[in-house]
C-alpha cells in the first residue's frame, strides 16, 4: 500500500488505497498499481470528522504494508479500481507482520490468522496450485 485518501464511494465513507502490484498469484495483469476502497477510516469534512469502522473487515491497512486481494476484475478492461465485495476478499499485513483476515474467515482458518503474512500467502498459493477440488 503506497497511498491513501479519505472520501466516499457510493455514499459510504472510507479510504481509497493505492496498491502497488508486486505479483499476481493467479492470472495476469498489465498494470503496475490499482486502487481499492475500504469502508473503514477517518473522513474529515470541514470541522466535522466521520470515523467509519466495519467489524467485518480485519484491520485498517497501514501504508507500506502488503495486502492480498482476491478478485477476478484484473483482466479485461483493466480498470484501476478493484472492488472488494466481501471482507474475505482481502488479507492485510499487520504492523507486526502477521496476516489479518476477516473475522468470519478467522473462525474457519485459525492457523492462518496468527501466521506471518508471507506464510499465509504461501498457504494460499499451495491451495491455488492444487486447483478448485484440492487435487493437483
Amino acid at each position: 500500500m503506497s497511498g491513501d485518501s479519505a472520501g466516499f464511494f457510493l455514499g459510504v465513507p472510507g479510504q481509497l488505497y493505492r496498491i502497488d502490484l508486486l505479483r499476481t498469484l493467479k492470472g495476469t495483469s498489465r498494470r503496475g498499481f490499482y486502487f481499492v476502497f475500504l469502508p473503514i477510516g477517518t473522513v474529515r469534512l470541514g470541522s466535522r470528522t466521520i470515523c467509519k469502522t466495519d467489524p467485518q473487515f480485519p484491520v485498517e491497512p497501514t501504508l507500506g504494508k502488503r495486502v492480498l486481494i482476491f478478485t477476478s476484475s484484473l483482466g479485461g478492461a483493466e480498470r484501476e479500481l478493484v472492488e472488494i465485495y466481501e471482507p474475505e476478499d482481502i488479507v492485510i499485513e499487520r504492523v507486526d507482520g502477521t496476516a489479518a483476515v476477516a473475522p468470519r474467515l478467522a473462525l474457519k482458518q485459525s492457523t492462518v490468522t496468527s501466521s506471518p503474512f508471507a506464510d499465509t500467502v504461501s498457504y494460499i498459493e499451495k491451495h491455488l496450485a492444487a486447483g478448485e477440488n484440492g487435487k493437483p
